[in-house]
């Protein structure tokens, strides 16, 4: 009797409860581990798309109209090249009596995240005046 008054008293959980509890806890964090992987390396890839579109944005605003292609590097991971060419609008009946030539620009950055190659891209009208 002595024996049964005492364990009633003490109260807390026994070495198997606590086993039991760990590897549920364990096989939980295991489980929602690769969620965590992926969600932080889909958020690198979304940092530097952002970079690369910022990169291909400020690009096409200092570009000036050259015939040459561009080229460089930012941040040293971000190559970029700029081309321009003549658009040509088929929808315009009489592109002779227009006072300016629209130039496409276009400018591509590329880099690798993870060992794996990427590549943004962007384009715009610019007009230029004719000679």
């Amino acid at each position: 009797m002595l024996c049964r008054n005492r364990a009633a008293s003490q109260r807390g959980f026994t070495l198997l409860e606590v086993l039991v509890a760990f590897i549920i806890t364990a096989m939980a964090l295991g489980a929602l581990y690769p969620v965590y992987v992926k969600g932080a390396t889909t958020l690198d890839l979304a940092r530097d798309y952002a970079l690369a579109l910022s990169i291909a944005e400020s690009r096409l605003a200092e570009t000036t109209v050259t015939a040459t292609p561009q080229q460089g590097r930012e941040l040293d991971r971000f190559d970029w090249d700029l081309s321009t060419q003549t658009y040509i609008n088929v929808s315009l009946d009489d592109v002779s009596s227009l006072s300016y030539t629209l130039l496409l620009v276009e400018v591509n950055v590329h880099w690798q995240n993870r060992g794996k190659p990427h590549e943004t891209t962007l384009q715009t009208l610019k007009p230029v005046l004719r000679d």
